[in-house]
């Protein structure tokens, strides 16, 4: 009894050997890819882009001189001569006209 019981063991173990394929088939080895075919993936391989690293033009504005116009000036000479004459002499007169030809040569604002 004990040998049958091995017997029936052993072809019972043997059988899972037998439905087991993984890839032989009658005796030859066939690749898995073969029979299925999932084949692998084509690679292409691409030389990878030239990169150049050149820092951007920076834009610098051009100075600004900002002139302030001789109005003021010229009407303050004008104004201080006209004060000067009209008042013949007084300092205070020749301040005051000179004032006055500033505010009117700056056109009329500080």
């Amino acid at each position: 009894m004990f040998r049958l019981m091995l017997f029936i063991l052993l072809g019972w173990v043997m059988s899972f050997t037998a439905v087991a394929d993984h890839g032989w088939h009658y005796g030859h080895h066939y690749p898995r890819h073969h029979y299925l075919g999932d084949y692998p993936p084509q690679v292409i391989y691409v030389r990878p882009p030239v990169v150049e690293y050149v820092p951007t033009p920076s834009y610098y504005a051009p100075p600004v001189y900002y002139a302030q116009p001789a109005n003021g000036l010229l009407g303050g000479l004008v104004g201080g001569a006209v004060g000067y004459g009209i008042s013949q002499g007084d300092p205070v007169a020749t301040g005051v006209g000179a004032l006055m030809g500033v505010i009117i040569g700056n056109g009329g604002g500080w």
